[in-house]
């Protein structure tokens, strides 16, 4: 089958970049690209020889393009540049070959009809769980989130950042600690995830799959890890493998490595227990952010009430953006460091219904 040809005419824009890395890439190439920043550039290449589509900035819009109507013209619309430059070139990866065949199939049969270019997936995320207090649930809210997600059909790895839990009832599984020089090496030079991971099982008929991998430094803890690298080898991994969602659990201390792990994450679920004094603690969390001049990471956070006690439900719940998870006692049991989560009842409701809710939201 002959190659298609494709123009593409934009001002170098991080997206259109992109863009053309993804097609001339895909494992389903079969096109021939040809980039210009002129219209008469693209007039006369289409003197030459026959072009199969055009794909066109929004900014050149205006322009007189005077082609043949029977050219497909897909124009690059806002959609696009509504997302975080960096992220272009990850999320190019994952966008599905069919689906731009599809739009070009339909675009060769409308005649020259100008659609938006198939929307990317934008579900990939790294969340960090945090919480400004001791016994806020974070761990059991971060696995039970992550295994929600999982069970919506993503792919999630959760990596806990604090605490040795071993994981019981979600598997009854080994659970393995990797070196982070380890990690960095696989992620870079072999591009798969390490032997130590391993597969929290969900709901039976979920597409979806959550892996579980613990990093730690050479002394065997998490001490001296440099956050800035870890969010390197994450991005990096994320550019390489199915995975939508990296889960940190960042504990409830403020270490260097913490705020720099921080700093790199899309988005931070802050678990605050219920009551008055959770209240009490999101306020505290609001004012240590701005005395450390971290103000801007709240535009990312969003808040988890949990252990609602009842009767507090309303008190907790105010505020744009809240979410409660109501006090379950059996939702997770501790015994001898190994941590199980229970996902049949009020808890695994409430975590579905927020997973579900952040999905939502991340469609825009």
């Amino acid at each position: 089958m002959s190659k298609r040809n494709i123009a593409i005419l934009s001002e170098d824009t991080p997206y259109i970049q992109a863009f053309t890395t993804y097609l001339v890439f895909s494992k389903k190439n079969n096109f021939q690209i040809f980039n210009f920043h002129h219209i008469q550039e693209v007039k006369e290449a289409y003197r030459l020889q026959p072009l199969d589509l055009l794909l066109l900035a929004e900014e050149y819009l205006e322009l007189e393009l005077d082609f043949d109507p029977a050219l497909p013209v897909v124009v690059m619309t806002e959609a696009l540049s509504k997302v975080p430059e960096e992220r272009y070139k990850r999320m190019m990866r994952y966008q599905r070959m069919d689906a731009m065949e599809e739009a070009i199939g339909r675009l060769a049969a409308s005649q020259g009809n100008r659609v938006p270019v198939p929307a990317f997936n934008r579900f990939e995320r790294i969340i960090g769980i945090y919480s400004p207090m001791g016994g806020g649930g974070k761990t059991t809210v971060g696995v039970g989130l992550s295994l929600a997600l999982a069970e919506i059909a993503a792919k999630v790895l959760y990596m806990p950042l604090e605490g040795l839990y071993t994981f019981r009832d979600i598997g009854n599984l080994p659970c393995s600690n990797g070196n982070l020089s380890e990690m960095i090496y696989h992620f870079h030079k072999i591009r798969k995830i390490p032997s130590v991971q391993w597969t929290l099982p969900v709901e039976k008929g979920a597409e979806g799959y959550l892996h579980y991998f613990r990093p730690v430094d050479a002394s065997g803890d998490l001490d001296h890890l440099d956050g800035k690298l870890l969010q390197s080898a994450i991005r990096h991994l994320m550019d390489h493998t199915g995975y939508q969602f990296v889960v940190l659990d960042l504990g409830n201390a403020m270490t260097p490595f913490q705020r720099d792990a921080m700093e790199g994450c899309d988005e931070i679920w802050c678990i605050v227990a219920g009551g008055i004094r959770g209240h009490q603690k999101q306020e505290a969390w609001k004012r240590d952010l701005a005395a450390q001049q971290l103000d801007h990471w709240l535009e990312k956070t969003v808040p988890v009430v949990n252990q609602v006690n009842p009767g507090m439900e309303e008190m907790e719940m105010q505020g744009e953006g809240r979410h409660g998870i109501p006090w379950v006692p059996e939702a997770s049991k501790v015994q001898n460091g190994v941590l199980g989560i229970e996902m049949g009842g009020q808890f695994g409701e409430a975590v579905r219904r927020i997973a579900q809710e952040r999905m939502d939201a991340w469609k825009g």
